[in-house]
C-alpha cells in the first residue's frame, strides 16, 4: 500500500462503470512507473466521502487488461 492522490473523480451510481483517476509514485507490485492514469473501481460505494484533491491508500491488481482498484481508503 501507498499513498496516492484522487486526480480526477468520474463515476455514477452504475457500480459497473466507475473510474478513478489516480496521480500515483511507483506501484512496484504492478511493475508501473509514476503516472497519472484512470483506474476502474469495482464497488462505487468505496469512493463514499472521497473527493479531487483526497490523499488515499489504495490496493489495486491487473485484471484482463485493464487495472482495478479493490479497496481506498483516506489518508488520516
Amino acid at each position: 500500500k501507498t499513498a496516492y492522490e484522487i486526480y480526477q473523480c468520474d463515476w455514477s451510481s452504475d457500480v459497473c462503470s466507475s473510474d478513478l483517476t489516480l496521480r500515483h509514485q511507483e506501484i512496484k507490485n504492478l511493475n508501473m512507473s509514476p503516472m497519472t492514469m484512470v483506474f476502474h473501481v469495482k464497488d462505487v460505494r468505496l469512493l463514499d466521502g472521497l473527493e479531487v484533491g483526497s490523499k488515499v491508500t489504495f490496493w489495486a491488481a491487473k485484471e484482463a487488461d485493464r487495472y482495478v482498484v479493490i479497496d481506498v481508503k483516506p489518508e488520516r
